[in-house]
């Protein structure tokens, strides 16, 4: 059984950690404005309303995974913006290597690692899916 515990709280940080680190990205769109995210929409040839999703990909789906509460589904939210991330900024140069060697496309990767760990395991013992 303590390795069901060290899994739980495995799950915790890495819901912690990774829901603050994405949702710093929400922050910045509610605090800076999505023109440069609808920009990027409208000329990849979907329509502008689609832009409006960043807030749900951005701020309530990672807050829910912090807290716990539907985290399947906020991670297979966040995988959704993550693959809309990669086509619309990084399409281009998807494979391509930055000027100090490393990848691209790094974050959205590993965004979409992080939460197809997650959709795969839950949110673990510590959510507030377990209060109610």
């Amino acid at each position: 059984m303590e390795s069901k515990k060290f899994y739980d709280n495995g799950l915790f940080f890495l819901r912690l950690i990774f829901g603050i680190c994405f949702l710093m990205h929400g922050i910045s769109k509610i605090s800076h404005g999505i023109d440069f995210v609808k920009d990027m929409v409208v000329n990849s040839g979907m329509p502008e309303i689609l832009s409006y999703g960043v807030y749900i990909g951005e701020v309530l789906a990672p807050i829910c995974i912090i807290i716990g509460l539907f985290p399947r589904i906020s991670s297979f939210i966040i995988i959704i913006n993550s693959a809309m991330i990669l086509f619309l900024a990084h399409g281009s140069n998807l494979f391509g290597l930055n000027q100090y060697g490393g990848f691209n496309a790094e974050l959205p990767f590993l965004y979409i690692g992080i939460c197809l760990c997650i959709l795969f395991c839950g949110s673990g013992k510590y959510a507030i899916k377990d209060k109610f």
